[in-house]
């Protein structure tokens, strides 16, 4: 994490050489946003039924970045923060031949990916005439924290529990990419200050198993809301 923080230092400072030449601003995004996951799995009717159980959970990433580039018209956006993202499953009826007290009537499964994410991004003006309005995409590595697994139960009596854990369903890459396509509309703060907001979407280039049947791509698409002082 301090090798990244550091590289993410550099970059900054980089931004700043010859700072009459190029245009350079720092900002702050947070997306919320529904993720949710496209199965690869050569069992079609396999992939069906995980198809019709699991469903998208409220998610969110967020990051700090630098804007920078010779133009007003295109920028390069290079940023370092988090991201929460998965799925669940509906709240599904236990079918148990004898139904006991002491076993659940509902249970509900959540699967929550933590990453840390670096936008690598390109922000740009595609017509002249737009000029609050810019088509952003680029590649957003992901290095994985965490892969956690949450099981929350219903009981007869009322009573609910919950119990999270580690995900050791499979052996999960280390390593990921998002491929992010998004289209900003921008307005003044201030003068040294611009909002913005751009609906994004963001989808796993890799599957996110080593070596899992049942395989998954996560994705996302969610509201983004962002400041940039320049």
């Amino acid at each position: 994490m301090k090798k990244i923080i550091f590289l993410f230092a550099i970059v900054l400072a980089a931004t700043q050489v010859d700072g009459q030449d190029k245009k350079f601003g720092f900002g702050f995004l947070i997306n919320p946003n529904l993720s949710d996951n496209f199965i690869y799995e050569p069992n079609s009717i396999a992939a069906g039924v995980f198809g019709n159980l699991e469903k998208p959970k409220w998610s969110y990433s967020a990051f700090i970045f630098t804007d920078y580039g010779r133009s007003a018209r295109s920028k390069l956006r290079v940023g370092l923060g988090y991201s929460n993202s998965g799925y669940q499953t509906d709240k599904i009826k236990t079918n148990s031949a004898t139904p006991s007290p002491l076993e659940p009537e509902y249970t509900k499964f959540t699967w929550t990916h933590h990453d840390i994410l670096i936008p690598i991004l390109y922000k740009l003006r595609v017509k002249e005439s737009w000029k609050n309005s810019y088509l952003v995409f680029g590649i957003s590595p992901l290095i994985k924290v965490s892969r956690r697994q949450r099981l929350e139960s219903w009981y007869a009596s009322g009573e609910k529990k919950g119990q999270d854990a580690a995900d050791l369903s499979t052996n999960f890459k280390l390593f990921n990419f998002n491929a992010t396509l998004g289209w900003s509309y921008a307005f003044k703060i201030s003068h040294a200050c611009t909002g913005f907001i751009q609906p994004t979407f963001d989808c796993n280039i890799l599957e996110i198993s080593r070596q899992a049947i049942v395989n998954r791509r996560i994705y996302s698409f969610g509201i983004s809301f962002g400041v940039l002082v320049d």
